[in-house]
């Protein structure tokens, strides 16, 4: 297990177990840096689910609640929820925080309930209802402009009760919402229109942290965003510092030195020829290809990115030939390939060479052992022979 989840876990039962030193009246052990503790990790026999049960039934709950709240979705805003939908991350997540927070056990007692020894907030609206939201008190917002913003509902932080909102700029967080009346409780278009995911709420920054607003380049991050709980690792700053052991750290060193000469032997190997890039004034100017990836995505008929297709590329050449204005762009890439190849047809003569010097090398090296194995017998033969008058 890797020394960072261990580390994690370890954080979480130091805060359990300071939760029970305040609001218990006995005795209790309080968990601190002194007290021995294992994490033992476990692994069910290979081809036996059955004898995994735990995890089948907690794999079979979050199925079950991902079905039930995309067919309520479906129901009520009367759409389609595919994989694709920008709303899917969101809802598998709220699938397994909804059992989390709200699904009482035999006990009595919800799993929050046993982690944080209280029950969480209930929530006034479902999942992927639209919603009025007012921002942070340290966002600064001008006097003539709304108080409360629309946003998509689409889950809660438990450790801070704070709601998450979807938006067309990304996710965001706040403290205050409202439900909408029910004639606007569903929004087909809006909920087309989320940006972010739970790996990267804000489409701008690679981090995992959900902020109050979604930051522009030439704005200044509010006073309260730096001590945000939600900040990821990456995003910290130069301050943060994840401290790993000598062994782990050699291993990590020889695991990069190994990987580092697979990329080097697989590039010597392979050898990749980059060919001359299709612009997008290129396809407006010499027409789509039907069938093409790469042309359906500028027709904004995908959403994610794609290259262009052999045919495709083939038929805008041949027509930038033909152009005054782009010709000189053809030839020279075909300058370009031809110098390629070129290198590429030397490099693999000289490796060539290499191994027929390494086999001459070798080839001479074992007809000289033959020779002295071959010598060293005779010497033998002669010197057992003298010392043995009797044999003839």
């Amino acid at each position: 297990m890797s020394k960072e989840i261990r580390k994690e876990i370890w954080k979480e039962v130091k805060e359990i177990a300071d939760q029970v030193k305040n609001k218990h009246d006995g005795e209790v052990i309080i968990v601190n840096d002194d007290t021995p503790i294992e994490v033992i990790q476990e692994h069910s026999p290979v081809g036996e689910s059955s004898s995994n049960g735990a995890v089948e039934r907690a794999i079979q709950e979050v199925t079950g609640q991902i079905r039930a709240l995309k067919l309520h979705i479906e129901t009520q805003a009367n759409t389609k929820i595919e994989s694709t939908h920008p709303l899917w991350p969101w809802l598998v997540e709220y699938a397994a925080m909804g059992i989390y927070m709200y699904q009482v056990g035999s006990d009595g007692k919800t799993a929050r309930q046993r982690t944080r020894g209280r029950s969480s907030m209930a929530s006034t609206v479902g999942f992927g209802e639209q919603v009025l939201y007012k921002p942070m008190k340290t966002i600064k917002i001008d006097k003539s402009e709304a108080r409360w913003l629309r946003g998509t509902w689409i889950g809660i932080i438990d450790h801070s009760n704070e709601h998450i909102i979807g938006t067309e700029e990304g996710v965001v967080k706040c403290r205050a919402i409202h439900p909408r009346e029910k004639a606007s409780k569903w929004d087909i278009d809006a909920m087309m229109k989320i940006k972010g995911t739970p790996w990267k709420p804000n489409p701008n920054r690679r981090s995992l942290r959900i902020t109050t607003r979604i930051k522009i380049d030439d704005e200044d991050d509010s006073e309260c965003e730096n001590e945000d709980p939600d900040k990821a690792p990456e995003d910290i700053g130069e301050d943060f510092e994840v401290k790993i052991g000598e062994e782990e750290d050699e291993e990590m060193q020889r695991e990069a030195v190994r990987q580092e000469k697979e990329k080097e032997r697989f590039k010597s190997k392979h050898g990749k020829s980059l060919k001359m890039y299709i612009m997008k004034e290129d396809v407006i100017k010499y027409g789509y290809t039907p069938r093409c990836p790469g042309c359906k995505y500028l027709l904004g008929e995908r959403k994610n990115i794609e290259g262009h297709n052999k045919e495709c590329k083939e038929r805008i050449r041949e027509a930038m030939r033909t152009d005054p204005e782009d010709a000189h762009r053809v030839e020279k890439d075909e300058k370009k390939q031809e110098q390629e190849k070129r290198k590429m047809d030397e490099k693999k003569i000289e490796e060539s060479s290499q191994r027929h010097r390494k086999r001459s090398r070798f080839e001479e090296r074992s007809k000289d052992e033959e020779k002295t194995n071959s010598h060293d017998y005779e010497s033998g033969v002669r010197t057992e022979m003298e010392e043995t008058p009797g044999r003839s």
